[in-house]
């Protein structure tokens, strides 16, 4: 059960079809040989420095997979310098995943 929850989608999986589907449609065009040298993803968002625009979000009920999932993952964000988001059905206390993944 659990994994089908963690894999599956909602009742008859319709929106995880289309997300799988309007993935694959995506092309990355990589570039060789281009000079990245002086390239830099950092950025500040409200006077918060971050390595790059990415946030990580988990979503559904990350505490199945393991107890301190939420914790862990704060902390993964933390340490690259990304946004960390807690799922609505977090088993950490909010105050718990704020201290874990505080930037600043």
């Amino acid at each position: 059960m659990v994994f089908d929850f963690i894999d599956g989608g909602a009742d008859d999986e319709r929106t995880l079809r289309e997300n799988e589907a309007a993935l694959a449609r995506l092309t990355f065009a990589p570039r060789a040989m281009t000079n990245v040298r002086g390239v830099s993803t950092g950025l500040e968002l409200f006077g918060i420095p971050l390595s790059m625009l990415l946030l990580l979000s988990p979503t559904g009920l990350p505490g199945l997979a393991h107890p301190k999932a939420e914790l862990a993952a704060a902390r993964a964000a933390r340490e690259v310098g990304i946004l960390f988001t807690a799922s609505t059905v977090s088993r950490s206390s909010a105050r718990r995943t704020y201290a874990s993944s505080r930037l600043n």
